[in-house]
């Protein structure tokens, strides 16, 4: 079982993204959202399958990744996966 992460992505973005020429997001950490929790527990080895996925904000298509590494810098969150 795994647990899914949903991140919106901007069109150019997503694109990148979908095409595996960026396998990242930068996000802004947010511990009142469970995403967030969800990528803590993921980054200190307590979680093992986490899902990341990706929503086209113009055309609403997305796409599944397994999470590879989640790095955690000051404020800022880098979600990494596999293509």
């Amino acid at each position: 079982m795994h647990e899914i992460i949903k991140l919106k992505s901007t069109q150019e973005n997503y694109r990148k993204e979908y095409l595996g020429i960026k396998n990242n997001t930068l996000r802004k950490k947010d511990m009142s959202d469970k995403r967030f929790i969800l990528l803590s527990e993921f980054e200190n080895g307590n979680i093992n399958n986490l899902v990341i996925q990706i929503t086209n904000t113009k055309t609403k298509e997305t796409f599944n990744k397994i999470i590879s590494d989640v790095t955690t810098y000051e404020d800022w969150v880098i979600i990494s996966w596999r293509d």
